[in-house]
């Protein structure tokens, strides 16, 4: 008698389990929702969605353009859907919905939306998202692109590249093919046209060797020398706001021209970044006003030391 009653315990939840799935067979999630999609669109939302996602449409009655190119994308989060469109209403003109949604996701546990946009301000939006893509997850310092801006301890320039960059002209470089940033460039082409007119017969003795240097450059220097003014991130070159001097036989402490340099590029916006050997010297760009007041302070403590 028990084995007959299991068996119809089983049979009868056979039946229901049966009429349940008939039933269900033809049930369309998004039955509720507010909006008219096409076939496509709906076959895209119930094959990418989880029930639980489709609620979230329903409940909060989400038009199908706020949504739609989003979904199928790996990666797609619907409930930081707000957060995408806000940017991209934003930077819209400049990336991809997806673009955006991938930097919206590897940056949201770091920073908070406006202290995102104010990075975009600085860097392009790929290199913020390849660096983050990359497991990076030190802050990019703002302000970059000041010519006056120094790089802080805890914060990172990334991947960061000038967006004026330009080239030298090649008759004022070792083997040409430097570029720095496009004010540093004035400057250069003004300072060399003075030397030229004091010391008309060797000015050209004096040469650039380097200018902006890459990331990748940088991290390649780095491993060959471990010097730490190459390191990733971290190094004025990164800027191009930096250039290696080289003078010919005498060195720059020992010349008239050398000398000159060392005195008077303030002027032209620049102070010494260091000494690379007795031949090369090392030039940072931080405008005019900074340089001077900085190069007055240094005569001031120079005088002050001397007495």
């Amino acid at each position: 008698m028990t084995g007959k009653r299991i068996v119809f315990i089983v049979v009868l939840l056979m039946v229901a389990f049966g009429s349940y799935m008939f039933m269900n067979k033809d049930y369309d999630p998004l039955a509720r929702y507010q909006y008219k999609l096409s076939t496509e669109q709906h076959n895209k939302v119930t094959a990418n969605l989880s029930s639980k996602e489709i609620e979230y449409l329903i409940e909060y009655a989400i038009a199908p353009q706020e949504f739609i190119d989003y979904v199928g994308l790996e990666g797609f989060n619907i409930y930081l859907l707000d957060y995408y469109n806000e940017m991209y209403d934003l930077y819209g003109w400049i990336e991809s919905k997806e673009t955006i949604m991938k930097l919206v996701n590897v940056t949201r546990d770091i920073y908070t939306k406006d202290e995102l946009k104010a990075v975009i301000d600085d860097y392009y939006i790929y290199e913020i998202l390849t660096y983050y893509q990359d497991g990076n997850t030190e802050k990019l310092a703002l302000n970059v692109n000041d010519v006056t801006f120094m790089i802080p301890d805890e914060r990172s320039i990334g991947y960061y590249g000038p967006k004026d960059l330009v080239e030298v002209d090649e008759r004022l470089t070792v083997n040409g093919n430097v570029s720095v940033r496009l004010e540093l460039k004035m400057m250069i082409d003004d300072m060399f046209l003075e030397l030229k007119t004091i010391f008309p017969r060797t000015y050209d003795v004096i040469k650039i060797d380097r200018g902006y240097l890459s990331y990748q450059q940088l991290s390649s220097l780095f491993q060959t020398t471990n010097d730490p003014i190459y390191t990733v991130g971290h190094s004025d070159y990164q800027l191009g706001l930096v250039i290696d001097l080289v003078i010919g036989d005498d060195s720059f402490e020992s010349s008239d021209l050398g000398q000159w340099i060392i005195n008077n590029a303030y002027r032209y916006g620049f102070i010494l970044y260091g000494d690379l050997d007795e031949k090369t010297m090392s030039f940072r760009y931080v405008g005019i006003a900074l340089a001077s007041s900085l190069f007055e302070q240094q005569v001031i403590d120079d005088e002050v030391a001397d007495e």
